[in-house]
C-alpha cells in the first residue's frame, strides 16, 4: 500500500473524509515535501483550521467542504503533526500559515496540478 493509499485508508477509517489526492499532492509540492516547521520531510497534510471549524472571514479562504481549500492545508512531518494535534498551535500562528499559502499559490509552479486542485475545489464548492 502506498503513502497515499495508507493516509487514506486511515482517514477513512476514522470516519474522516479524506483530503483528495490532486489537493494533498499539490500542498506537498507547494511546501517542497518538507515539514513548514523544521524541514525535515513531510508525511502528512493538517488543517490549519480544523475540518469542521469556521475560517475568520478577513483571511479570504474560499468556503469549501470540510476546509479542503490549499491555503487551509500545510505540509508536517509526523513527529510536528502529532505536536500539534497534542497541543494545537501559537495564538497567531494559524493566520500567519494561511497567509504564507495564499502568497505562495501566486507563484503558480505546476499548472497541470493547479488544474486538477482547480476540478476537486469545484467539486467541493458549496458543501460546507
Amino acid at each position: 500500500m502506498g503513502r497515499s493509499q495508507a493516509v487514506r485508508h486511515k482517514t477513512e477509517k476514522r470516519g474522516m473524509m479524506p483530503i483528495p489526492p490532486a489537493i494533498r499532492e499539490y500542498v506537498l509540492e507547494r511546501d517542497h515535501h518538507k515539514c513548514v516547521i523544521c524541514g525535515a520531510e513531510a508525511e502528512e497534510v493538517h488543517h490549519i483550521f480544523s475540518r469542521n471549524s469556521w475560517i475568520p472571514e478577513y483571511l479570504g479562504v474560499p468556503h469549501i467542504k470540510k476546509n479542503m481549500h490549499p491555503w487551509n492545508l500545510v505540509s508536517l512531518c509526523k513527529k510536528h503533526h502529532k505536536y500539534i494535534h497534542d497541543h494545537g498551535m501559537r495564538q497567531g500562528m494559524k493566520e500567519v500559515l494561511v497567509e504564507t499559502n495564499k502568497n505562495l499559490s501566486y507563484l503558480h509552479f505546476n499548472e497541470e496540478l493547479e488544474k486538477k486542485v482547480e476540478k476537486e475545489l469545484e467539486k467541493l464548492k458549496g458543501k460546507i
